[in-house]
């Protein structure tokens, strides 16, 4: 079995807040990611395929389709948006920063390879 991985990078903002504390708390409890035009930062994506390579190319997968995929599935979704104006971090504010809010852009990543 072989490992394909590929590396992307994305910028996105985002802002913490809760709408049932005041101005002054959410700005003592998240600080500058409570500012109301988002926070920004950068990000990095990997993304690894394991399979056996094809007997006719020796590819596992074609790179420029990883590549292609990566973006349409998921970096076109992100990159340099604020979090919160997609669909998926509309529905899950709270957990944006773990990998769980990509859990939907895998699947759909997933059934296309």
């Amino acid at each position: 079995m072989i490992y394909v991985t590929r590396k992307a990078h994305f910028s996105a903002a985002h802002r913490l807040y809760n709408p049932t504390f005041s101005d002054e708390r959410n700005d003592a409890t998240f600080d500058k990611c409570n500012n109301p035009m988002g926070h920004g930062h950068n990000y990095t994506i990997e993304c690894t395929v394991a399979g056996n390579p094809d007997p006719l190319t020796g590819y596992v997968i074609d790179l420029k389709k990883l590549a292609s995929l990566m973006d349409e599935l998921i970096i076109d979704k992100v990159d340099h948006k604020f979090f919160y104006i997609t669909p998926y971090f509309r529905q899950h504010r709270k957990c944006f920063a773990t990998s769980l809010v990509f859990e939907h852009l895998v699947r759909q990543f997933h059934s296309m390879l």
